[in-house]
């Protein structure tokens, strides 16, 4: 291909790199404010908080870096717009002449008018997170479960004989915590995808038009980088929309969790007062110990159902923490075999005639 290259208009390449650079640094801020889940609760939202700080950190590195990528990549194409209109151009053509070959972009050129500029709007994507369609809310069960963590004394003895625990206590502990700022994740992760595919399309759109006004050898280096660093964008995009999908199957399955679970403890107080009313009307609650086989003896059916649901609360939470532990598995793989590591971006722009 002939070499030509035009100093303004690979000038005005710089500049849309220059606004990538804005752009990943209110990316960066972004996720500092939206990606925080500070709740030190125990319970299933415990389970997630180291993988989460790990996470969080490596998407502020990952920006960061991007940012910096955009940055350097903007000074070096000022720098190469400087070298074209400070170059005699015969000398800057016998340069291209000594450059390796690289592969031709596959491009339609064209002799029209054209002009450098964003053709997305990446800061657009960085809305406020939204809870979703259905918030996340058990804190909401666990507000109607209060009443129930203290109950009478005579009740708490039934519990105790029966299954042991106080199940409004042991639900409200594996449900508590910032689900609120768990949900948003999946919002901010989205946006944050968006952002990176915007970024790419603003990179790759004006450097397919850059090929109209900048051709040759060096120019072909230059396209396939860029390309490179849309790649490892699409790719990070892919990344994020994973995240999203599997903080939402943990959110899903505590809404549901919570939602069952709290039916489930109501009805257990439910039959558990019938069976100390059974027992206050038989003479037992005289006794100042109640064993097993007494409750048995006056509420049999009653006892049995109460150890059933407390029996399937038992599963339900097991199927919960499946999902959990089954989430953080994909999530580390995008931490690390399949997502950000596994696709880092490409280091930074260099006209060989300026770094040699």
């Amino acid at each position: 291909m002939d070499f030509h290259a035009s100093p303004a208009v690979i000038g005005d390449f710089a500049a849309v790199l220059g606004k990538q650079e804005e752009h990943s640094e209110a990316a960066e801020r972004y996720a500092k404010a939206n990606l925080e889940i500070t709740d030190q609760q125990d319970g299933v939202i415990a389970e997630f908080l180291t993988e989460h700080d790990e996470l969080q950190a490596q998407i502020s590195e990952v920006l960061a870096q991007l940012t910096a990528v955009c940055k350097t990549n903007a000074v070096e194409m000022a720098n190469t717009a400087k070298y074209y209109r400070t170059t005699d151009e015969e000398e800057a053509r016998a340069f291209e002449n000594k450059l390796p070959d690289a592969p031709s972009p596959s491009v339609q050129h064209f002799t029209g008018p054209f002009v450098l500029r964003e053709t997305m709007f990446p800061e657009g994507r960085l809305t406020p997170p939204q809870a979703g369609d259905e918030p996340l809310d058990p804190m909401a069960v666990v507000d109607a479960l209060n009443n129930l963590v203290s109950p009478g004394y005579w009740v708490a003895n039934v519990l105790d004989v029966l299954i042991g625990v106080n199940p409004a206590d042991w639900v409200s502990k594996r449900i508590a915590g910032d689900w609120e700022a768990f949900s948003k994740c999946c919002s901010a992760f989205n946006s944050l995808g968006f952002f990176c595919s915007d970024v790419g399309r603003n990179v790759m759109d004006n450097h397919r038009l850059l090929l109209n006004a900048w051709s040759g050898k060096a120019s072909d280096g230059s396209y396939a980088y860029f390309q490179r660093l849309q790649t490892s964008l699409e790719q990070h995009k892919d990344a994020f929309v994973k995240l999203k999908e599997e903080y939402e199957k943990v959110a899903a399955g505590v809404r549901e969790f919570a939602k069952v679970a709290g039916d489930l403890v109501q009805d257990i107080f439910d039959k558990v007062f019938w069976i100390t009313a059974e027992a206050i009307a038989g003479g037992v609650m005289a006794e100042s110990v109640i064993g097993p086989a007494v409750l048995w003896s006056v509420a049999a059916w009653q006892c049995m159902k109460v150890v059933e649901t407390w029996s399937k609360i038992g599963e339900l939470f097991q199927a919960l923490s499946y999902i959990v532990r089954t989430a953080k598995g994909e999530i580390l793989m995008v931490m690390s075999d399949s997502g950000f590591k596994a696709h880092p971006l490409p280091g930074s722009y260099g006209h060989p005639a300026l770094h040699r």
